[in-house]
């Protein structure tokens, strides 16, 4: 009979197997895009984050905020979407 622990552990291990699966799947898809934003040096920056469309436009969304700081350099930004690129203004 095995015990608490190995069933405990096996439990724990396919939970968090189920969740890395779920996020890969995501960010294979059309929710997830990378924005490119230039640097003062010139420079561009990846960033991964959640797309949603509303009224035609995309509306951007991540879990910190520091990607969204480098709009200050410059509001024009790359989006990349299902392989392809786009040039986005920011608007508040």
């Amino acid at each position: 009979m095995p015990s608490i622990f190995v069933i405990l552990v096996s439990v724990i291990g396919i939970a968090c197997a189920a969740v890395v699966a779920h996020f890969m799947v995501i960010g294979l898809g059309r929710e997830v895009a990378t924005l490119r934003t230039q640097g003062h040096d010139g420079t561009w920056r990846e960033t991964r984050l959640w797309v949603v469309d509303y009224d035609g436009d995309p509306w951007l969304h991540s879990a910190g905020e520091e990607w969204e700081q480098r709009f200050e350099n410059d509001p024009v930004v790359e989006l990349t979407r299902d392989g392809k690129h786009r040039a986005l203004h920011r608007r508040a």
